[in-house]
């Protein structure tokens, strides 16, 4: 945090703080402050905000939408970007749709929902930073790059160019009048130095527009050669009679570096916007370990007492029965009082429920352990990554990955439930970022839960692991990619003849074919497979894409697949493929190596 701090700090001199809660502004500029920011004032109200933004002219605007006085921050904001072009942020606590409706007018750089968290701040601060940069470098360049200008007659000779083509071509006004323009604007291609001949004439006799060629060069009086773009459009008197054309042009050889330095800022922006993400999820992560350490240590106490006093309290009960027995076979004739008793209570259905009513407590005790067991789950999955790689077993783990989504298993309604089946071989332990195989684990399963939801019919999720061999040349996943399966336990537990046949369709349908001669390696091959309602081809091209997601707004960002990705080929120098038909299900192939 504190390398990032230091980043920003570079870029960052002057902030201010548009907020009407003291407490907060106050609590937002130590903040800002500590982090080595300038918070140059603390504006209340939107009028203040303009003046204060005129007379300061800070680098960056921290903008609260409901203040005080008959200005609100939108307007506020709208006003100090459009007289002083300044970025503004919103810091608000409201996200209602009309709320959310004017702010996407207003342009903005960032918006952060209170209460507010460091890392977001600040990383959304840092976004929008490289954003103005960048805007205003492109604004710059535009308002910098001159372009050549020539106007011709409809028999195409020159009777007007600028400054800028002067230069380019090499002539003078006085010279350049009354010239044919091939004369003057002399163009060649640049790979064969071949003339390029503007179809000048025949632009204005049937009045369209063209562009230059796009690798066409330049080649001005003095021989020197310019790479140029540009376009001819034919102009028209008030009759709207063509009397010549007009042609712009400029110099495009910076637009090479132009696009390179676009391509880096969008690079770098989408970096940004990963790993803002990926702080605040590792925040909330985190968090949520330590509810769920919290949690699991207020359950272990009570569960332990229960379980240990159902064993007693049975074993008192059945004692207390026989005792009660035994005094019947006593004393026969109880007294009219003892009679009178065991009819309001019913001894008889007490000693034949009390079974029932333990059996019952006993059940529900087991339930909480299962809690516990999924409650120690989510603190394994919510911890950090590890710094270093570790033996894992992969069928614990994905065990482990199940109990997290055990409740989206069971029957809920009319909601069916989802059986899971697993084939494993005996596989060996593989070397891995144990969290991260978690996280790859569980999007998977989520993904195959929502896809049989909107199925709406009975699931099956079938999870099948095995040692295979893979040849190193070609890749996995290119045409000519085989197999040899070690071991297997093909057909021999329930649902493993339909696995392995949808094994058979994948490998058929993907052109895999048994290569012995290529050096091989060994990798543990993860299946797992929906009925779900599939994906089209187009989807399946763009699931690994950052952002890409089928899911309404709201209910997902797109980044799951993503991260899965380069999870597992990144991270453990595996691969990944995705096999699915459209209203028949999904196949997921996962290959971890082994590493000897």
């Amino acid at each position: 945090m504190k390398t990032l701090a230091n980043n920003i700090s570079e870029k960052l001199i002057n902030i201010l703080v548009v907020e009407d809660e003291r407490i907060i502004a106050i609590n937002l500029k130590e903040q800002l402050e500590l982090f080595g920011h300038c918070v140059c004032a603390i504006a209340t109200s939107g009028e203040k905000a303009v003046e204060r933004a005129t007379t300061l002219r800070p680098n960056l605007v921290l903008m609260d939408i409901f203040l005080q006085g008959n200005m609100d921050g939108i307007e506020a904001a709208q006003v100090i970007w459009e007289r002083l072009s300044i970025p503004v942020i919103y810091v608000t606590g409201h996200s209602d749709l009309s709320t959310l409706e004017r702010v996407k007018v207003s342009s903005p750089f960032g918006y952060i929902l209170k209460p507010i968290k460091e890392r977001e701040l600040f990383v959304t601060i840092d976004i929008a930073l490289h954003r103005y940069s960048r805007e205003q470098l492109l604004t710059t360049i535009l308002r910098e790059m001159g372009d050549g200008v020539i106007v011709t007659d409809t028999q195409c000779r020159i009777r007007f160019l600028n400054e800028v083509a002067q230069m380019f071509t090499g002539w003078q006004f006085v010279e350049a009048i009354d010239q044919e323009l091939s004369e003057v604007f002399q163009l060649f291609t640049q790979n064969t130095r071949q003339s390029v001949n503007l179809p000048l004439r025949t632009a204005m006799e049937n009045n369209f527009p063209f562009s230059i060629p796009k690798d066409s060069l330049l080649i001005s009086r003095q021989t020197k050669r310019i790479p140029i773009g540009g376009s001819v459009t034919p102009i028209h008197d008030k009759q709207n009679k063509v009397i010549g054309a007009v042609l712009v042009f400029q110099d495009i050889s910076n637009s090479i570096q132009i696009e390179a330095a676009n391509v880096q800022l969008e690079q770098a922006l989408a970096e940004l916007k990963t790993t803002q993400f990926k702080l605040i999820q590792s925040e909330k992560l985190s968090s949520l370990g330590r509810m769920a350490t919290a949690l699991i240590q207020e359950f272990n106490n009570p569960i332990t007492w229960i379980c240990g006093n159902i064993v007693l309290g049975r074993s008192y009960f059945r004692d207390l029965i026989d005792l009660l027995h035994l005094y019947q076979q006593a004393c026969p004739k109880p007294t009219l009082e003892i009679q009178q008793l065991l009819e309001q209570i019913d001894l008889e259905f007490i000693a034949q429920d009390w079974q029932k009513m333990f059996n019952s407590i006993h059940i529900g005790a087991e339930r909480l352990m299962d809690v516990t067991l999924s409650l120690q789950a989510l603190r394994n999955f919510s911890t950090l990554d590890e710094l270093d790689q570790r033996m894992i077993d992969i069928q614990e783990m994905i065990n482990s990955t199940l109990l997290l989504v055990q409740h989206r298993l069971k029957p809920q309604g009319k909601k069916p439930e989802i059986r899971v089946i697993q084939n494993h071989d005996n596989l060996p332990c593989l070397m891995a970022y144990a969290s991260q195989l978690n996280q790859v684990f569980i999007h998977i399963f989520n993904n195959a839960i929502d896809a049989i939801d909107m199925k709406g019919l009975p699931g099956i999720i079938t999870i099948d692991t095995r040692l295979i061999s893979r040849p190193v040349s070609p890749q996995v996943g290119e045409e000519g990619e085989g197999e040899m399966i070690r071991g297997g336990n093909q057909g021999d537990r329930e649902g493993g003849e339909e696995v392995n046949s949808q094994i058979h369709v994948l490998e058929r349908s993907a052109g895999l074919a048994v290569n012995t001669s290529q050096k091989a390696r060994d990798v543990v091959m993860i299946r797992i497979t929906d009925n779900g309602c599939g994906m089209s081809q187009e989807v399946q091209q763009e699931i690994f894409d950052p952002f890409f997601t089928t899911k309404s707004v709201g209910t997902a960002v797109g980044l799951g697949l993503s991260v899965s990705y380069k999870i597992v080929v990144e991270k453990h120098g595996g691969k990944i493929h995705c096999h699915s038909v459209e209203g028949e299900g999904t196949t997921f192939e996962i290959d971890l190596p082994v590493i000897k």
